[in-house]
């Protein structure tokens, strides 16, 4: 199977949150992913948007707490960064 390479970025954002420094410091580590993959920067936000909102409302399904919370935290955090 083969699909877009972008598809796989959301993951590497919420997985190491901890380590991104607020809002500024998760776009800055958005740019350098999308940069160094060489990938569609648009399609990228994207595919990230549709993974976080499903990885939260996934969570959410089944009773988990702190999956939630975390993706709440990275799409408060790229709207600050300036996403709509």
């Amino acid at each position: 199977m083969r699909g877009d390479a972008e598809f796989g970025l959301g993951p590497l954002l919420w997985r190491r949150l901890d380590e991104a420094g607020g809002p500024a410091g998760l776009r800055r580590r958005f740019d350098a992913l999308a940069d160094e993959a060489a990938l569609d920067a648009e399609l990228a936000r994207g595919w990230t948007l549709l993974r976080v909102v499903d990885y939260q409302l996934w969570g959410l399904s089944l009773g988990l707490t702190g999956d939630p919370v975390l993706c709440a935290t990275v799409l408060d955090w790229l709207s600050l960064a300036g996403w709509p």
